[in-house]
């Protein structure tokens, strides 16, 4: 799937990138917490339209894009926040989750962003559990280690067929692990469910 795609299908405010920081795509849920249409960010480059500063007011958002920087040497994204104003000059503090999308033609950026000040998901993890025991304790139901191992290959891009591949395992397999995950985090999709994973830190 697309990095387009994935922001079309999700609920949570994302929009998509490319490598030289043309914005591709910009869903409701960012119009709605930006206050901007997409028909007015599609196209042009994001470190202009987000302006962000990281929590100490620097300048993040760049032409030398960090988060792109890390991707191209294959280093995890991890979370990040940032502070940006809308088109109104209101101030808005987030957290942004990143995520590689890789296709035949292009790697994609997708960014989930959430307000800091919105809901969130917490829970304690534990280093030392056995294949069957519980990895993740929150208010659902736990994470076993194999379904960790899944949200895994999904936070660096990988297909249902390169986790099975890997995992050696069936996709039938890995699309009921997808299947759980996605219950257990309570989200809707696969790009959802990294981004709470990120800002639980499983991933």
């Amino acid at each position: 799937m697309s990095a387009e795609k994935i922001v079309e299908s999700t609920r949570t405010p994302a929009f998509s990138c490319r490598a030289d920081g043309e914005i591709t795509a910009w869903n409701r849920g960012a119009e709605k917490l930006f206050a901007n249409p997409a028909d007015a960010v599609v196209g042009r480059k994001c470190y202009e339209v987000m302006a962000g500063r990281d929590v100490f007011g620097n300048d993040y958002c760049c032409a030398e894009c960090p988060s792109w920087r890390m991707t191209e040497s294959d280093r995890l994204v991890h979370p990040y926040r940032l502070t940006v104003q809308d088109d109104g000059g209101r101030s808005i503090a987030l957290r942004v989750s990143v995520l590689a999308v890789r296709t035949p033609e292009e790697v994609g950026l997708v960014h989930l962003i959430e307000s800091v000040f919105g809901s969130g998901v917490f829970a304690v993890v534990s280093d030392e559990l056995d294949e069957d025991e519980q990895e993740w304790g929150g208010a659902g139901p736990p994470l076993t280690r194999r379904e960790l191992q899944v949200l895994r290959h999904l936070a660096v891009g990988n297909s249902t067929e390169e986790i099975g591949r890997q995992l050696l395992i069936s996709r039938a397999t890995v699309r009921n692990h997808i299947s759980r995950c996605l219950q257990k985090l309570e989200v809707h999709s696969r790009v959802e469910a990294v981004g709470v994973a990120r800002r639980l830190d499983l991933v």
